[in-house]
């Protein structure tokens, strides 16, 4: 638990935020996931297990190629992913370290997020964590499914959700509940299933011009290349759903469907290719 003088210091760091930039609604548990360019005019709110990690990589090579930056687009630096994915946060600012000045302007900003299929979401999720498990994390050993990967672990799985579990982790929260103020704040919901033509034109609202060599609709190299980054949710959810399913996640995540326009009648075909495997 925090400490009484860790809460206050959150707890002014929050009212500073909100007093300056006027966010109705600002949350003070969800701001963090708030990256802004204030050169650029954008505001990016982070969704976990919404491809946010390629997101972010690819944000970082956009800024940089507008910027004629000296390091590559879309390359890494040394020390590893990890590394490579702090780099690439830092080139956005968090909400609290912001200037007073660039806090009054956040308003001004467009503000956007990318939103995920809550059925392939929710897999994903339930895949990775798995593996967080297998590799000995004692935070999801209990969890029910997670000693299971195959249809039956995933209702499980799905169980535990409904069962009190939707907010165990962040990674399992409907998608609503990671943004940093009300959806109707956000200026574009995009959907990660379409993320070059998403970002193309959230870059073009900023007044730049995306080459599509820098953006595609899968995740990110550097993802791609860590080892249990890419879950391939996408290609193996008719497999891991049954009907019943369907209808039990959507129930859970029935606000994400509402806010990210995403179809409940949604089914994957069988040739399905796309985003959002991270």
């Amino acid at each position: 638990m925090p400490s009484e003088g860790l809460r206050l210091k959150r707890r002014l760091t929050y009212y500073r935020v909100s007093t300056l930039s006027g966010i109705t609604g600002l949350r003070e548990e969800t701001m963090a996931n708030a990256l802004v360019y204030p050169e650029h005019g954008l505001l990016y709110n982070r969704v976990k297990k919404s491809g946010n990690s390629s997101i972010v990589f690819y944000l970082r090579d956009l800024v940089q190629h507008a910027g004629s930056s000296s390091q590559a687009a879309g390359g890494s630096i040394s020390g590893g992913y990890a590394d490579d994915k702090r780099s690439a946060v830092g080139v956005g600012k968090k909400l609290p370290d912001l200037s007073m000045r660039e806090l009054m302007g956040v308003r001004r900003l467009y503000a956007f997020t990318i939103f995920r299929n809550p059925y392939t979401r929710c897999l994903s999720a339930f895949f990775s964590k798995s593996a967080k498990r297998e590799s000995g994390s004692e935070k999801y050993r209990d969890v029910p499914g997670f000693d299971n990967k195959t249809p039956e672990g995933f209702e499980a799985f799905v169980g535990f959700l409904e069962d009190g579990g939707l907010y165990y982790d962040k990674h399992f929260w409907p998608q609503c509940d990671l943004l940093m103020c009300p959806p109707q704040y956000f200026a574009r919901i995009g959907q990660l299933e379409n993320l070059q033509q998403e970002l193309t034109a959230i870059f073009g609202k900023a007044g730049m011009e995306v080459q599509s060599s820098l953006v595609s609709n899968q995740p990110h190299a550097a993802d791609q290349n860590h080892a249990g980054k890419v879950t391939g949710a996408n290609a193996r959810t008719a497999q891991f759903y049954s009907e019943p399913l369907y209808d039990r996640v959507f129930q859970l995540y029935r606000r994400d469907f509402e806010v990210g326009n995403y179809d409940r009648n949604w089914r994957p075909v069988s040739a399905e290719s796309g985003s959002g495997n991270a």
